[in-house]
């Protein structure tokens, strides 16, 4: 069936009635008109918006023929039409997913396709532990991992499959460039409201020590929001930045605008770290009766609670939990199945969890969705629940820009802000994709671009 304007408004009607809220939020502003069968037009309502043409050439296209008999808000139990080079030919919710090329796909024989889609079936499986994905690929039951784990990759990916040959480690350039990996305080959340008890809780927490002896020096720190990039904050700000802040100057401190916050080095040793968290837990009232930090007015214990999806980030909140105790606090550590933790992060029943941050183009759409105002409802993801109005305006700035000029100031506000919000802890980044792989495997060589596997990678014997 072809793709018709027909298919293409069907797809953002659906999408504005039954999509995320995030999604139903970006497609707010865009009026749709169908002209005839091969022609729509599309209206951007907000001006200026650079997010728009990259809005209405990224969603998938749905096929309004296949949705007749199909209620859009209800379980399939068939997969969907799409325009792609691969069908659904299997899947199990949560563990396993099949997909077959389809032999007479349409762009087959464009340029732009042109050693892509080299594989007949690829299926890809979940596996909650590492160590029994490991153990299937050295036996065989899968071609090719991605490893996260840092540890795991410096010390399990070895063995027979490796000294022979027949089991290769591959180390790619992550695409966008590196990936921030952060705690996130959800800030509805009493005490989490206080600004000092997140700066607290960050002081705690040993980057050093997680980076350098957890994980075997393979990690950077996760030095703000845009990392060594030109669009984070650095010194005092410029005359544009000044400019986009001026409007909102009772809701930061004056200092902001000359030096980046957190003011206190977080690599600083440990005993001086947790010594400057329990002078700000005292600050905001927090007392220690007996060995724990309780509210004087209510004898209620200062507990944290950590929702995630990743089993690996045990090993890392075990170390973090000692620190909570020397000050007095209670660490409660949830990792349910990923479907179950992702539904509840979203709904925000967390004090704390986790988050990947890189930051993507267009500059300005990923922000909005983590840290407007708008994004602070539930559910959604706006985990922080973050209202700030000069927040606010920074993203707004990004959103409208129309150069690289307009854009740095902006984002550096933003990442000053948020830095000072004390929003998240970083933990660490890394700029690299690690994945091992059967010998067969061969992807095309950039030190600039990332070889995605399904994509590009192909098998020698084809």
């Amino acid at each position: 069936w072809p793709v018709t304007a027909k298919d293409v408004r069907f797809t953002f009607d659906a999408l504005r009635q039954h999509g995320f809220p995030s999604v139903r939020r970006i497609l707010e502003p865009i009026e749709i008109e169908v002209e005839d069968a091969t022609n729509i037009v599309f209206r951007n309502a907000v001006p200026g918006s650079w997010r728009f043409l990259d809005t209405v050439a990224t969603f998938p296209i749905q096929s309004a023929r296949f949705w007749q008999q199909r209620a859009a808000d209800r379980p399939l139990t068939e997969a969907p039409m799409g325009s792609g080079p691969y069908r659904v030919v299997r899947l199990d919710m949560n563990n396993r997913i099949a997909l077959e090329r389809i032999p007479d796909y349409w762009a087959r024989g464009l340029a732009v396709n042109r050693g892509r889609w080299n594989f007949a079936r690829i299926e890809a499986v979940r596996f909650r532990d590492g160590a029994a994905r490991l153990e299937a690929l050295r036996t065989g039951s899968v071609d090719l991992v991605q490893e996260a784990n840092a540890t795991l990759w410096q010390k399990g990916y070895v063995g027979p499959g490796f000294e022979t040959g027949q089991l290769v480690r591959s180390t790619l350039p992550r695409p966008g460039g590196a990936q921030a990996v952060m705690l996130i305080f959800n800030q509805r959340r009493a005490p989490l409201d206080d600004r000092r008890v997140r700066a607290a809780l960050s002081l705690a927490f040993d980057g050093r020590w997680t980076r350098e002896v957890l994980f075997g020096g393979l990690y950077t720190p996760a030095a703000g929001f845009y990392g060594g990039t030109p669009l984070a904050a650095v010194g005092p700000a410029g005359p544009l930045e000044r400019a986009l802040l001026a409007p909102y100057a009772g809701h930061f401190p004056d200092a902001l605008l000359e030096t980046p916050f957190p003011p206190t080095p977080l690599a600083a040793n440990r005993r001086t770290r947790l010594s400057s968290a329990a002078a700000l837990l005292e600050e905001a009232g927090w007392r220690v009766v007996d060995g724990r930090r309780v509210d004087p007015k209510t004898g209620a214990p200062l507990t944290v609670k950590y929702l995630g999806a990743h089993p690996d980030m045990a090993r890392v909140l075990t170390a973090y939990g000692d620190a909570f105790e020397r000050l007095g606090i209670a660490l409660k550590v949830e990792i349910p199945d990923f479907v179950s933790a992702r539904r509840r992060i979203l709904d925000h029943d967390f004090d704390l969890t986790m988050l990947g941050w890189q930051p993507r183009l267009p500059h300005g759409e990923q922000e909005r969705l983590f840290w407007h105002s708008g994004q602070a409802g539930t559910p959604s993801y706006g985990l922080a629940g973050l209202q700030n109005p000069a927040v606010d305006a920074a993203i707004d700035a990004m959103g409208t820009a129309r150069g690289v000029l307009e854009v740095q100031p902006a984002a550096r506000a933003l990442d000053r802000l948020l830095r000072w919000n004390h929003a998240t802890i970083p933990l660490w980044s890394s700029d690299q994709v690690w994945i091992a792989h059967t010998a067969m495997l061969s992807f095309p060589v950039s030190p600039q671009v990332y070889a995605d596997p399904v994509e590009t990678w192909w098998l020698e014997s084809q």
